[in-house]
């Protein structure tokens, strides 16, 4: 296990050669964990989340399709992530979201909306091949806007990809920062 009490969520860690080789240590035996994990996924009864993604593609407004997605996230991931509350290292790395989640965000926070919310898709991204990384490089390390205390301040109204996002390992160790390291994290692939 990770030494939480020495390692902030968001910290941005230099690659030593101890921390690198704590991850790779991690790596050992990561493909047989997973693998458990997966199982359990594979004989879980999907019907209900494909009934909350069929309601999602009926619904007649953007704000209700989001909400349907939404319990269709949280019906996938209930109970399989290491994320646990507290743990705040994916808040510190960027998150696209559509213009139509970003409204329904900041209808349900009160927050005020980012006029460049939805201004860049993965369409510009095949455009300009390098402004994806540019996003992502600029936002590495810098905490999402709604992280307060090392908490999400509006969980219930996270974004998909924040729902989705999950740490299918034992703890968060590999979700740590590295500043010159790869960041491996067995991520959920929904």
């Amino acid at each position: 296990m990770i030494d939480e009490q020495r390692v902030a969520p968001g910290e941005i860690l230099t690659a030593t050669p101890e921390s690198l080789e704590r991850v790779a240590k991690r790596w050992e035996g990561l493909h047989e964990r997973l693998d458990v994990k997966l199982k359990t996924i594979q004989g879980l009864d999907r019907t209900p989340e494909e009934r909350l993604i069929a309601q999602a593609a009926k619904s007649p407004t953007s704000a209700k399709r989001v909400s349907w997605l939404r319990k269709a996230a949280d019906h996938v991931t209930a109970h399989l992530a290491a994320c646990k509350k507290g743990c705040a290292h994916c808040c510190h790395i960027a998150v696209m979201i559509s213009r139509s989640e970003a409204q329904v965000i900041a209808k349900e926070t009160g927050a005020k909306l980012d006029v460049k919310a939805g201004a860049f898709t993965m369409d510009h991204a095949e455009e300009a091949p390098g402004a994806y990384q540019a996003a992502t490089d600029q936002a590495f390390g810098k905490p999402c806007p709604f992280l307060a205390d090392g908490s999400c301040g509006i969980y219930s109204s996270r974004p998909l990809q924040c729902r989705l996002l999950l740490n299918l390992d034992d703890d968060a160790l590999l979700c740590q920062l590295m500043q010159g390291g790869a960041t491996n994290v067995p991520y959920l692939n929904t």
